[in-house]
C-alpha cells in the first residue's frame, strides 16, 4: 500500500530513491526550492519544467492508479523503445568496444607492473618470512 503524500521535498525524493547529487532532483529543487504540495499548479509548473513525472508517479501513485498509469502509458513506452532502439544498439556496440580495449590495456598494464614488482615482493617475503630467525608473530 502507497501511503499518501501530501507534499514533495527534496528529502521525500530521496526516500523515494533519488540519488542525492542527481540532476534530476537539482532540477526539482530549482523549480520548487522549499518542496511543492501536490497541487494541479505545481504538476503543472513541473510539466512546463520537464521534470520526470513518470518517475515521481511510479512512487507515489497507489497500486490501482499505478496500473491504470502503466497501462495508459504502455503504448507511449513501446514507441519510445522502438525509436532508441538503433541508438541504443550502436551506443551497446561502442561501450563493449571500449571495454573490450580498456581491458586490454589494463591486464598489459598489470602484467607489467607485476613484472616490475616481483623482485621486491620476494625480497620482502624472504626477508619477512625465510631470512631471518622466525619472528614468533
Amino acid at each position: 500500500m502507497t501511503r499518501r503524500i501530501d507534499k514533495i521535498t527534496r528529502e521525500a525524493l530521496i526516500v523515494l530513491g533519488a540519488g542525492p547529487d542527481c540532476d534530476r532532483l537539482a532540477a526539482f529543487v530549482a523549480v520548487f526550492p522549499g518542496g511543492s504540495a501536490l497541487t494541479e499548479e505545481a504538476y503543472d509548473r513541473a510539466v512546463a519544467a520537464g521534470l520526470d513525472l513518470a518517475w515521481l508517479a511510479k512512487r507515489i501513485l497507489p497500486e490501482s492508479a499505478r496500473a491504470e498509469f502503466d497501462k495508459a502509458v504502455a503504448p507511449a513506452w513501446a514507441a519510445y523503445d522502438e525509436a532508441v532502439a538503433p541508438s541504443r544498439a550502436e551506443f551497446d556496440k561502442a561501450v563493449a568496444a571500449a571495454r573490450a580495449a580498456y581491458d586490454e590495456a589494463v591486464a598489459a598494464a598489470r602484467a607489467e607492473f607485476d613484472k616490475a614488482v616481483a623482485p621486491a615482493m620476494k625480497a620482502a617475503y624472504v626477508a619477512t618470512f625465510w631470512g631471518a630467525e622466525p619472528n614468533g608473530d
